[in-house]
C-alpha cells in the first residue's frame, strides 16, 4: 500500500476559490432576474381606461427580499463566510425570485363594474438584498472557469408564460355606464275644453205649412225663432225621429178639424223627445193628436209663454205636460193612458201669478209615481194671485189626489162641476202658511166626489168611506156632493154620514144629497 500523499497547501485555496464562483454566480442569476422583473414592470403599459375614467388595475407586486446573508458558521473555513443554511435554499430563493417577476402578477383584476378608481403611478419595486464588500471577502482570481454553477443564469431568451397585459385587455364585466335619471317632462298646460258643435237644427223662417199629404218625416230638431210660425194643418202627418225636440220662441199651431185631426207622432218606436216652449212662446193645438213623446219624462213644456189645448188629445207618451207661468188653457181635451215617471200628468205651476182655464176635459188613467197627483195646480208667492176658471172636468186617480191646490200664495176663481173620483183622495189643498187670506175667494161647489179608497180605519172600512177632501188650512167646500145623501162622514160633525169624508178644518153643510148634474160621468 502506497503512502499517503502529503497534502498540499494549494487545495484549501483552490476549494475556496470554487465556492466563491458558484455564490458569485448565484448572486449574478440573482441580479438578473431582478433585472428582467424591472424591466418586464416599467414596460408595461398604463392602466387602461373606460369611458373617459382610468380602470383600476391592482398589481399584486409586493416588494420581495430575497435572504441570501444568513450566515454560518463551517467548520475549516472561518466564520461569517455566506452560505445557505440548509440545503435547498438556494433553490428556494430562486424560486422566490421567479414568483416576483412571474407575468401572473401583472394580471389586471377588475373587481365590478360599479366603482373606478383613479390609476396611480406606481411602479412595483424589487428590494433585493445585494452583496457588499463586508458579507463577500474574494480572496483570489478564479483560475478554472470550468466550474459550472448550480443552475443556468436567466438570459433575456427566457419568455413569460403569457403575454403581459395590454390595452386591449377588455374587463371580465361591462364598464359602467351613466345611469340615466328620467328627467320629468315640464307640466304642459292642458288645452282648453273644445266646445262641441251643436247638433244639426233645422231652422223655420217666416211662416211655414206643414200640409196632409205625405208624411211630414222631422229627423232633426226643429227652432222655430221668435218671428217665424209654423202651422201643421189637418190631416197632416209629423213623424218625428227618436230623441228629436221641437223648440219654440215663435208661434206653434196645430190646427186639425173634427174627423181629421193634425198629428204628431213618432218616426219609430223609440219616443221622440219633446215640445217646449220658451218665453214669449205661443203654442196652440187645436184638434190635434200627440203621441209618442216624452223620451225625457216631459212630453209639452212651456216656461213664460202660452199653451192652449182644444179639442187636443194627448195619449201614449213617456212624459207630463208642464206650464211654469205664462198662460194655460185646456178646453174639450183628454191627458190619459200616458207613463208619467214623475209629478203629475198635468203640472201648472206659477211663481208670479196668473190665469189658468180648464174646462170639459178629462186628465185619467195615467200611470203615475206612487202618491203622485193627477192634477196639481200651484202658486208659491205669498204675494201673487193666482185665478182659477176650473170647471166641468173628469179628474181620476190612481193612488194619489184627484186634484192638488198648492196655496203657498193666493188662490181665488172658481172651481165648479167637477168629478174627483177613484184614487186616494178627491182634492188635497196643501200650504206652508198658517192661513192663506185669498183662499176664502175660491169658490168650491156643485162637485162631485167619490169612490175614493177607504182608509185602515174600522168604521171607513165598514162602511167604504174614503176621504173625499184634505186641507191644510180652512175651506169652505159647501153644497157638493159627498157620494151619500147622509153626507160626508165626520166623526164630530155628522157622525151617521157614509159618504167620503172631509177633514176638519173643511166646511161641508150643508151638502148636495144628489148628485150634481152639470158633473161628468166616468
Amino acid at each position: 500500500m502506497e503512502p499517503d500523499e502529503p497534502v498540499s497547501e494549494a487545495a484549501p485555496t483552490r476549494a475556496r476559490r470554487a465556492a466563491i464562483s458558484r455564490d458569485n454566480a448565484i448572486l449574478l442569476g440573482a441580479l438578473a432576474f431582478l433585472g428582467i422583473a424591472m424591466v418586464l414592470a416599467l414596460a408595461t403599459p398604463r392602466p387602461a381606461t373606460v369611458s373617459g375614467q382610468p380602470t383600476q388595475l391592482p398589481l399584486a407586486t409586493p416588494a420581495v427580499v430575497v435572504a441570501l446573508d444568513e450566515t454560518a458558521t463551517i467548520a475549516g473555513r472561518g466564520a461569517g463566510y455566506p452560505v445557505p443554511t440548509e440545503p435547498g435554499a438556494v433553490q428556494r430563493a430562486t424560486d422566490i425570485l421567479a414568483a416576483a417577476v412571474s407575468p401572473t402578477v401583472l394580471i389586471a383584476q377588475v373587481s365590478t363594474p360599479t366603482q373606478i378608481a383613479q390609476p396611480t403611478q406606481a411602479v412595483p419595486t424589487f428590494a433585493p438584498v445585494v452583496p457588499t464588500a463586508a458579507t463577500i471577502q474574494p480572496t483570489a482570481t478564479v483560475a478554472t472557469p470550468q466550474i459550472q454553477p448550480t443552475f443556468a443564469p436567466a438570459t433575456p431568451q427566457i419568455q413569460p408564460t403569457f403575454a403581459p397585459a395590454t390595452p386591449q385587455i377588455q374587463p371580465t364585466s361591462a364598464p359602467p355606464q351613466p345611469i340615466a335619471t328620467a328627467t320629468p317632462a315640464a307640466p304642459t298646460a292642458a288645452p282648453p275644453p273644445t266646445a262641441a258643435p251643436p247638433p244639426p237644427v233645422q231652422r223655420i223662417s217666416g211662416t211655414v205649412f206643414w200640409r196632409a199629404g205625405q208624411p211630414v218625416e222631422v229627423p232633426i230638431d226643429v227652432l222655430i225663432p221668435p218671428d217665424a210660425a209654423l202651422v201643421i194643418e189637418s190631416g197632416a202627418d209629423v213623424r218625428v225621429a227618436p230623441g228629436v225636440s221641437i223648440i219654440v220662441q215663435g208661434k206653434l199651431y196645430g190646427v186639425g178639424k173634427p174627423g181629421a185631426p193634425a198629428r204628431i207622432g213618432g218616426a219609430a218606436p223609440q219616443r221622440w223627445e219633446g215640445i217646449f216652449g220658451q218665453p214669449g212662446s205661443d203654442i196652440i193645438f187645436e184638434q190635434t193628436e200627440i203621441r209618442g213623446g216624452g223620451a225625457g219624462g216631459t212630453l209639452i213644456g212651456v216656461e213664460g209663454g202660452t199653451l192652449a189645448l182644444r179639442g187636443a188629445t194627448i195619449t201614449d207618451n213617456g212624459g207630463q205636460v208642464r206650464v211654469g207661468g205664462g198662460r194655460f188653457e185646456m178646453r174639450d181635451s183628454t191627458i190619459a193612458g200616458n207613463d208619467i215617471p214623475y209629478g203629475a200628468a198635468l203640472d201648472i205651476a206659477y211663481d208670479r201669478g196668473g190665469t189658468l182655464t180648464l174646462f170639459t176635459s178629462r186628465v185619467g188613467g195615467n200611470r203615475l209615481s206612487a202618491g203622485a197627483p193627477m192634477v196639481r195646480l200651484a202658486e208659491s208667492n205669498p204675494a201673487e194671485v193666482l185665478s182659477l176658471d176650473v170647471q166641468r172636468n173628469l179628474f181620476e186617480g190612481q193612488d194619489g189626489p184627484n186634484l192638488t191646490l198648492v196655496a203657498d200664495g193666493q188662490i181665488q176663481g172658481r172651481l165648479l162641476c167637477n168629478t174627483l173620483i177613484r184614487g186616494a183622495n178627491g182634492l188635497s189643498i196643501r200650504s206652508s202658511l198658517p192661513q192663506v187670506p185669498g183662499l176664502s175667494n175660491l169658490q168650491v161647489r156643485d162637485n162631485a166626489i167619490e169612490d175614493h179608497l177607504p182608509p185602515i180605519i174600522p168604521i171607513y172600512l165598514r162602511f167604504g168611506i174614503g176621504r173625499g177632501a184634505t186641507s191644510d188650512v180652512a175651506i169652505d167646500m159647501r153644497n157638493n156632493w159627498w157620494e151619500s145623501d147622509t153626507g160626508p162622514y165626520e166623526p164630530d160633525r155628522n157622525a151617521d154620514g157614509r159618504g167620503d169624508s172631509p177633514g176638519d178644518t173643511i166646511g161641508f153643510f150643508p151638502w148636495l144629497r144628489a148628485r150634481p148634474a152639470c158633473a161628468p160621468r166616468p
